[in-house]
């Protein structure tokens, strides 16, 4: 099976991700061959991203992820959530939002199977 490539971010502003192919989203879910809008108030409010949340980007191969914690990190990631990427061997990046568009875009650039959730 051919996996595709993960669309590239070209910017970020305050409430706009536009990715390279012109789309542009709120806050996003970018995977191998794909992308979409993230509702972040799905997690509600001071939740954290669960395991559920990531579930989509390994079923779109992902072997890496990047997950935003919002610009003043205010949406962290479950403890849970790590210990599962970590037992199924996921390299998995938390940073504030500009430092997870670098590093999700460095790996994107380089073919790697990187799947993201950025919240602008």
């Amino acid at each position: 099976m051919t996996v595709q490539d993960s669309p590239l971010i070209d910017h970020v502003e305050d409430g706009d991700i536009e990715l390279v192919n012109g789309k542009h989203f709120k806050d996003a879910v970018l995977f191998p061959g794909g992308s979409h809008s993230w509702d972040c108030s799905s997690i509600g409010r001071d939740a954290e991203i669960s395991v559920d949340d990531v579930m989509e980007l390994l079923e779109h191969n992902a072997d890496i992820l990047v997950l935003s914690e919002s610009r003043d990190g205010k949406i962290p990631v479950s403890l849970d959530t790590v210990k599962m990427l970590m037992k199924k061997g996921v390299t998995v990046y938390i940073r504030k939002t500009e430092a997870a568009v670098r590093i999700y875009n460095k790996l994107a650039k380089r073919h790697k199977h990187v799947g993201a959730m950025i919240h602008s």
